[in-house]
């Protein structure tokens, strides 16, 4: 039965094999090794992500909790700290703050909170970069009417 599921270059190296477990514990090794090199390209994948300035932050965080999760599933997990110490030293200057903050709670974190406060944060940016825009087009259009009210005043005398 084990034979059917083999390729035929493999099956060569079995061939004369006659128990399944003996089959196994030959090809085991070639799988462990193969495993290995697959987590150490995959865990090089993630050291290797960094935030583009076009990339949005929930990209960013699902694609290294996709290369978190894929680690796991191959038993070759990578731990929180060391999904967090990367993922929070490649933000960008806005979130400082936030990352003294959460620096200072870092044994007490996971990567799903760092996820979650990460993705507050931006909305909370977001809200106080909208605020601001709006601020300035108020100040300009404000500006504006004052300049044209006394100009009026000046072509009126």
């Amino acid at each position: 039965m084990v034979h059917a599921t083999i390729s035929k270059v493999t099956l060569s190296e079995v061939r004369d094999l006659s128990h399944s477990l003996q089959v196994l514990q030959h090809l085991e090794p070639r799988f462990n090794k193969a495993s290995l090199v697959r987590s150490l390209d995959v865990k090089r994948m993630h050291i290797d992500i960094h935030l583009e300035a076009d990339q949005t932050m929930d990209l960013y965080l699902r694609t290294i909790k996709t290369i978190a999760d894929f680690l796991a599933t191959i038993q070759s997990p990578i731990s929180d700290l060391e999904l967090i110490q990367p993922t929070t030293g490649d933000l960008f200057e806005d979130y400082d703050s936030f990352v003294a903050t959460f620096s200072m709670l870092l044994g007490s974190n996971s990567f799903d909170d760092l996820q979650y406060k990460v993705l507050i944060h931006e909305q909370h940016l977001n809200y106080k970069k909208d605020c601001t825009l709006h601020i300035q087009q108020v100040f300009v259009a404000t500006t504006n009417d004052a300049q044209g009210s006394r100009g009026a005043k000046g072509n009126g005398s």
